[in-house]
């Protein structure tokens, strides 16, 4: 399957959104000199843990004339706001500096809370 011109553009255009929102919130969160604790990517990963579970819902509520909006706000949006990959490295930085307990703490709130509020945009989206 062939994605089409305007499916391809609504991910690109949600990714760029959603990549500039997780630079500005790295900005905000992270003081200068300070990477004690990750508190960023923590925060773009549960808001978007969040939202993806809000927008899943609305999204299957909607059926087919929702998936413009799926691709830019699930796929585009979410996928370059969110940021496993950095998250993984962070916590492989945190190991080898010997923060073990950091490293855990955050891999343990990242998971835990994440996927709990998932469940909670499901639910908020339900009456919608």
């Amino acid at each position: 399957m062939t994605p089409s011109l305007s499916a391809m553009m609504a991910v690109a255009l949600g990714g760029a959104i959603g990549c500039l929102t997780r630079y500005a919130v790295a900005v905000a969160l992270t003081p200068t000199g300070s990477a004690n604790f990750p508190f960023a990517t923590l925060a773009v990963n549960l808001v978007g843990s969040l939202m993806i579970g809000v927008v899943a819902r609305l999204v299957m509520n909607a059926g087919v004339a929702a998936e413009p909006w799926r691709l830019a706000v699930v796929v585009g949006f979410l996928g370059g706001l969110t940021t496993f990959s950095s998250f993984t490295w962070e916590i492989v930085a945190l190991v080898q500096a010997g923060r073990l307990w950091i490293a855990g703490i955050y891999w343990a709130v990242s998971n835990l809370a994440g996927i709990a509020l998932a469940f909670l945009g499901w639910a908020i989206a339900k009456p919608f």
